[in-house]
């Protein structure tokens, strides 16, 4: 990814969890598993469980699985 690429992808997760952190919290655990900032990932995880998001059934953040937590 270049830096332009880069500086897109932050601008749109950060209108991502503008909208969307109290409703949709697995899907931006998602877009940080993607990006493989796993700490990240983590944290919008533990928040989407908080929210009782109902989305968790189907959060298929694979490059998490190998994780302990």
């Amino acid at each position: 990814m270049n830096r332009t690429d880069s500086t897109e992808s932050d601008t749109v997760l950060a209108e991502l969890i503008a909208k969307y952190h109290a409703i949709e919290a697995h899907q931006i655990a998602e877009v940080y598993a993607f990006r493989s900032q796993f700490d990240k990932g983590f944290e919008w995880l533990d928040r989407a469980y908080a929210q009782h998001d109902s989305g968790l059934i189907a959060t298929k953040a694979e490059s998490l699985h190998s994780d302990p937590r």
